[in-house]
């Protein structure tokens, strides 16, 4: 009884309920993880997985600049179409343009230079008494015509390679097709040659699936084998492909996934399939998906 009325028996009975407790917790089976999206199902008994991306056909333009320097202006909007040789954005050019008209100068300078020497010529040789002029000075004149008709020939040469190189700062569409991204700004500085294009065209309309094949899956690839994706977005949504063609040139796989077992060098064979826009789910340009491709069946 006198145990009853200690504090440190009513006190150790709680560490024992708690450890109890406790432990009860810690054995009870974990609930199972549901994912926050099912999987695609694959549609073939025997096929091979692959991760594809969503492109334009005949693949993306990434549009760049053979120069660097501050962006003037640009004449499109994303999502425009363009047409072959339409302007798309301008570079700063005024050091130029103030060297074309410095240079025009000069041509007209080396003008009136031909001028003055061919009326000089033109006079010595309307002297009759050819006791008047020796034969010297008349040769001297007429190369000097030449001389001088050479000077405005380099300088009218001037002027076209700086309207050439005026023309460079105007970048055009190298073909048809729609503005998909654009990442310059009026005043900002673009750098040619860099990581990021300055716009990137391509064709919404007409849309092609790029799909990476693990090289160690590569030699079960059949020509013509047919091919379903399912868009990452939504999986129950079956996409049928139409098989384009092979790229045989095994390349470094860039998109990873980053799971653990997965090596940087993995290496992947591309395979392109044509696809038409569903009308119940849309499709965008860099969008990825899971492709199945049928090892048994072709087209």
């Amino acid at each position: 009884m006198i145990l009853l009325r200690r504090f440190s028996f009513y006190l150790a009975l709680l560490g024992l309920v708690v450890a109890g407790s406790f432990v009860w917790k810690v054995m009870q089976p974990r609930p199972k993880s549901v994912p926050l999206a099912q999987p695609a199902a694959n549609p073939y008994k025997r096929s091979v997985a692959a991760s594809g991306i969503v492109e334009a056909q005949d693949r993306n333009i990434e549009i760049g600049s053979p120069v660097s320097g501050l962006i003037e202006d640009y004449l499109v909007k994303v999502g425009q179409k363009v047409e072959r040789g339409d302007v798309l954005f301008i570079i700063d050019g005024r050091d130029l343009r103030a060297s074309l008209q410095v240079q025009q100068t000069e041509v007209e300078v080396a003008k009136a230079k031909v001028e003055l020497l061919q009326d000089q010529l033109q006079r010595l040789e309307k002297v009759k008494d050819q006791r008047a002029i020796s034969i010297d000075e008349v040769k001297t004149k007429y190369f000097n015509v030449k001389v001088a008709q050479t000077e405005l020939m380099a300088a009218e040469a001037k002027v076209q390679e700086i309207k050439a190189l005026l023309d460079r700062l105007v970048i055009r569409a190298p073909r048809q097709g729609v503005i998909i991204q654009n990442s310059l700004r009026v005043g900002e500085y673009f750098q040619a040659g860099g990581a990021k294009p300055a716009m990137v065209l391509g064709n919404h309309e007409q849309l092609q699936i790029r799909a990476d094949i693990d090289e160690q899956n590569a030699a079960e690839m059949i020509l013509g084998a047919k091919a379903t994706a399912f868009p990452r977005n939504n999986t129950s949504l079956a996409i049928p492909l139409k098989f384009s063609y092979i790229e045989p040139y095994v390349i470094p796989k860039r998109s990873l996934t980053g799971a653990s077992q997965e090596r940087v060098d993995t290496r992947v064979l591309q395979v392109i399939y044509q696809v038409e826009q569903p009308l119940e789910f849309p499709l965008y340009i860099g969008q990825q998906v899971d492709v199945f491709i049928d090892l048994e069946t072709k087209e």
